[in-house]
């Protein structure tokens, strides 16, 4: 069984009580991250902690997490984060596309009468998770535009 290094869920706790007192848009530093977890930024926990501070972000603070290269992390403001979320939707459309051309190109022919019945069922499935993601797409087409009327906001700067 999997057992969760203390270290890791030491820094975890400290880094969530950080988060807590930081705004949307305020950038938390990789600096602050190694001081406050104990975890190095070079070691390879590091990427297990960078992790598990993203989904626990999520979960607790409903906050998403976005990577600043060469600074630390961003805690998205709410625009980003609703607009990574629809563009995930968009990868995800993709990927079913992709996931239907693939079954749908399965030779028939080769098929037993079983694996036939499971294609097409496949297939209406990919169509119909496809359909609605595409809706979603729509959707995110219609905010956008609503959105490029809006004023950009202000990089934050670095907490140290």
């Amino acid at each position: 069984m999997f057992k969760e290094n203390p270290q890791i869920a030491y820094g975890i706790g400290k880094i969530m009580d950080q988060l807590k007192g930081m705004s949307r848009g305020d950038v938390i530093s990789h600096a602050m991250i190694a001081s406050l977890s104990g975890v190095d930024f070079k070691s390879s926990q590091y990427g297990t902690l960078r992790q598990k501070i993203r989904r626990q972000a999520l979960r607790r603070l409903k906050y998403t997490i976005v990577a600043v290269p060469g600074v630390g992390y961003r805690i998205a403001t709410i625009d980003d984060q609703v607009n990574d979320a629809m563009g995930r939707g968009g990868r995800a459309s993709r990927q079913l596309f992709r996931g239907t051309k693939e079954v749908d190109s399965t030779p028939d022919d080769q098929c037993s009468d079983h694996q036939r019945r499971v294609k097409g069922l496949r297939i209406r499935a990919f169509r119909s998770a496809r359909s609605s993601a595409l809706k979603s797409n729509h959707t995110e087409k219609i905010l956008s535009k609503i959105q490029e009327t809006r004023p950009k906001a202000m990089m934050p700067t670095a907490t140290v």
